[in-house]
């Protein structure tokens, strides 16, 4: 990890063709990516692109909570956004509310910009918290495919997907 340099020229390469001056991964109109960079910028010893940054993703969240449209790659980026500027609390309430909104990728506590909270009992907590979420989701699929296949015509799970799979949710 940390190889911020070559990062950079990949952000370099986006920012060359972005209209908007941003680095926006396509159909994308969150400032994530833009986070990431600056991030790495910041890693470089660029503090001030960080902060300017920083202020874009705290003007574009609030845009979005206005226009009551954000997802959960809103958050991710304002959890970054307050990791970058040292507030813990923000960056777990950014979490919980990304959460709320669908988060189920685990990837997202492997940011390096969360690294340095990774150990924080809070953010543990958030972590066994998604991931219990993902095995309830797992076992519903499981059961929603090997128990009422709405394509059973056209499709079927292999046999070994199915076994030990319960008819009904456990607990």
């Amino acid at each position: 990890g940390g190889h911020f340099d070559e990062a950079q020229q990949y952000y370099a390469r986006i920012l060359e063709q972005s209209a908007s001056g941003m680095v926006l991964e396509p159909r994308d109109s969150t400032l994530l990516s833009h986070l990431r960079m600056a991030y790495s910028l910041r890693q470089l010893g660029d503090g001030a692109a960080a902060q300017a940054a920083v202020e874009q993703q705290r003007l574009d969240l609030k845009k979005r909570i206005e226009a009551n449209v954000m997802f959960p790659r809103d958050y991710i980026g304002e959890a970054i956004a307050q990791a970058m500027s040292g507030n813990e609390t923000g960056v777990f309430e950014a979490l919980r509310s990304a959460m709320d909104l669908g988060l189920r990728q685990m990837s997202t506590f492997r940011e390096p910009a969360l690294a340095a909270l990774a150990d924080h009992p809070e953010m543990i907590a958030l972590k066994a918290e998604m991931q219990n979420l993902l095995d309830i989701e797992h076992e519903k699929i499981l059961q929603l495919i090997c128990h009422n296949n709405p394509a059973y015509d056209t499709w079927q799970p292999r046999q070994e997907t199915c076994e030990g799979v319960p008819d009904s949710p456990q607990g």
